[in-house]
């Protein structure tokens, strides 16, 4: 354990070492040029803009630290002979691999929450700070009313309103309004057309559903209602209710698509909540670095964990596009709804045998590796969520597993090389 935390330690002052503190200023230039550059109807709706820029930044230059460095690290070792010292100390291979990704996951921990706190601070000398953001809120889901078997409910023609049962949180005082989100999946009824309006309300169980607030939104994409609260009291068992007034796409809810908001965080603990969240990701493409280092040379070895990165950064984009061409493999009709909703013509032709086994291997082998979403709570922040700490825990349990996986086959081709100078 000795021998593994001093090669831990080395790794981390390589990091330091490596000069990379000017991504810290550069974090901070960033956020004072995101807050004077973001225009928007209101301060909150700004700080949300520059929200975004910040967040991305800092956590996309962090996942690039976190991948690239280890790809660089244990190469350059090889080729000006130190690594011959490393094999040769009492450490074993596996600790070299392991110590390699222990401390250049901990190096790129700290510079993601270092450029996190100079990006906020850059905005905040520009004028958007705590003030300026709507606050924070930790989020509980609603209940659905009236729920298929399978748990969800559709609003369309025949069942134009739907109805979300919740306790008011706690900590919602005189003059709050209620924070509601919905995240509806949308589906084609009687017009391709996206846009839809909707009238939400909060009441007592069967009260007055006519105080509320009209919203516009295109079907598909979440939205938030800010309801006033009325004579609702924290604890009180309450309802939302939702009609649609127009639009011609169905909008179906999940379990958990609806989210009521309570009491007000601190921005400054969300964010670091959602930066021990991203710290599993972190350790993992360390792993990823120490891979590709462990059999190749340095450009090979950071071909490999970029590559690796933008398969995790595009997950979602591959798998929906997998998804079509099985769904359309099994429904041909799906290719022409697909051309009418304005996408590139696909033709039957397309859907080969071929293409469908690739994309069902795809989802299978997506299936079971890491989703980033569960480590980049960017959005949560940007949509005033709160991380919680169940969310830590989640990324926990799905990264550091994955982690283990990938040293372990680190070391498998580390302990089979001939460590050769130059």
């Amino acid at each position: 354990m000795t021998r593994l935390l001093a090669i831990a330690e080395l790794r981390l002052r390589e990091g330091v070492a490596a000069r990379l503190a000017w991504l810290v200023a550069l974090a901070f230039a960033v956020g004072v040029g995101a807050a004077l550059w973001a225009h928007g109807p209101d301060p909150a709706a700004r700080a949300a803009i520059a929200d975004r820029v910040v967040l991305w930044t800092a956590w996309g230059l962090a996942f690039v630290v976190a991948a690239v460095v280890p790809a660089l690290g244990l190469p350059a070792d090889i080729r000006t002979g130190a690594a011959q010292t490393l094999v040769s100390s009492p450490a074993s291979r596996l600790e070299i691999v392991l110590g390699g990704t222990l401390g250049h996951g901990a190096f790129s921990s700290l510079l993601l929450v270092a450029m996190a706190t100079a990006s906020t601070l850059g905005m905040q000398v520009a004028g958007l700070g705590a003030a300026q953001r709507d606050p924070v809120r930790p989020v509980a889901a609603a209940q659905i009313d009236g729920a298929a078997k399978d748990g969800t409910f559709t609003l369309d023609k025949t069942a134009p309103v739907a109805t979300f049962r919740f306790h008011v949180p706690a900590g919602l005082g005189d003059g709050d309004t209620l924070r509601v989100r919905f995240a509806p999946r949308s589906r084609l009824e009687t017009t391709y057309e996206l846009a839809t309006t909707v009238f939400v309300s909060a009441h007592r169980p069967g009260g007055d559903a006519a105080d509320g607030r009209s919203v516009a939104f295109k079907a598909g994409a979440a939205f938030t209602a800010h309801l006033p609260l009325g004579d609702l009291h924290a604890g009180d068992e309450a309802e939302v209710t939702l009609r649609r007034t127009s639009g011609g796409r169905a909008l179906i809810f999940a379990p958990g698509s609806v989210e009521v908001g309570g009491a007000r965080r601190l921005y400054s603990l969300a964010l670091v909540t959602a930066s021990l969240c991203a710290v599993p990701l972190l350790f993992l493409l360390a792993a990823v670095g120490s891979l590709g280092a462990a059999r190749f040379g340095a450009p090979t070895a950071v071909v490999f964990a970029v590559f690796v990165l933008l398969v995790f950064a595009g997950r979602s984009v591959i798998v929906d596009g997998a998804q079509f061409i099985v769904d359309a493999a099994a429904d041909p009709s799906l290719v022409d709804k697909h051309e009418h909703e304005g996408h590139a013509p696909a033709g039957d032709a397309d859907i080969t045998p071929a293409r469908v086994a690739i994309a069902k291997a795809a989802l299978a082998a997506f299936g079971v590796l890491p989703r980033i979403e569960t480590f980049d709570r960017t959005d949560l922040l940007i949509e005033r969520r709160a991380p919680a700490g169940v969310d830590v825990g989640l990324a926990a349990a799905e990264g550091l597993p994955a982690m283990a996986l990938l040293t372990l086959a680190g070391w498998l081709l580390f302990r089979r090389r001939e460590i050769v100078p130059g």
